[in-house]
């Protein structure tokens, strides 16, 4: 005999019932609706679970397939409610970038090459032009590749920048206290109240007064080598 089944407290009750004899709950007809007849109210709840499961994971899908890619422009709302065309990134905007890259480095290792050894005061000009050239020529980069790749540049080349005006600056100071040292070394030796011991050791305390100034130096040859060596990287990237 065909019976309904709550789907509350999953009391079998007789065929002809309306509600369920414990529970009061509304009991379907046998043959119609999700939780009627033969078929389990709980299967049919999951599969209803499993069905708009299935379509949210399909909306979610296609959002993220069809959004625009982070960094480049999609369509754009505009007031009238329709849509502006995608905005593409100037032709040869990265093409620029490394060609500009890798002239200021072949002028840069030209320079290391000057012959009077001038080499880090060229380069600090040159590093000065080309900031501001990259200011005048690049204010705007569309080109997500362009843009990143003149990150990378201008970052190297403000850092070589600093560091050749504060090693020439420290040379210059250095080499006015070197001077002055040596003259006082020079009237220290020509004095003829001093003895032989006093003379040496007050060439020793002006030796440890230049030797103390050497190590305030802010910047070394060497960290200037390894800034060009970067440069040099990225230009041939």
């Amino acid at each position: 005999m065909v019976s309904k089944r709550c789907p509350e407290c999953r009391l079998i009750n007789a065929a002809n019932a309306q509600s369920c004899r414990r529970c009061g709950a509304l009991l379907l007809p046998a043959h119609g609706g999700f939780l009627g007849g033969s078929g389990s109210g709980r299967r049919s709840r999951i599969l209803i679970g499993g069905a708009v499961a299935a379509l949210i994971i399909v909306l979610v899908t296609a959002y993220v397939w069809n959004r625009p890619a982070d960094g480049v422009s999609g369509n754009v709302p505009v007031p009238d409610g329709g849509f502006s065309e995608p905005v593409a990134p100037a032709p040869g905007e990265l093409d620029e970038v490394k060609e500009l890259c890798r002239d200021f480095t072949a002028s840069m290792n030209r320079n290391m090459s000057d012959p009077a050894g001038r080499g880090f005061e060229l380069n600090q000009a040159l590093a000065t032009e080309t900031l501001d050239q990259v200011r005048d020529r690049f204010p705007g980069i569309s080109d997500p590749a362009a843009r990143q790749h003149m990150d990378r540049f201008s970052l190297l080349l403000g850092k070589l920048h600093h560091q050749l005006t504060s090693y020439i600056a420290d040379n210059e100071r250095l080499g006015s206290e070197y001077e002055r040292l040596n003259r006082e070394t020079e009237r220290i030796e020509q004095d003829p109240d001093l003895s032989p011991e006093e003379k040496s050791d007050r060439q020793r305390e002006l030796r440890r007064k230049y030797f103390d100034a050497s190590d305030q130096t802010r910047v070394t040859s060497r960290d200037i080598e390894a800034t060009m060596l970067a440069l040099r990287s990225l230009a041939a990237s």
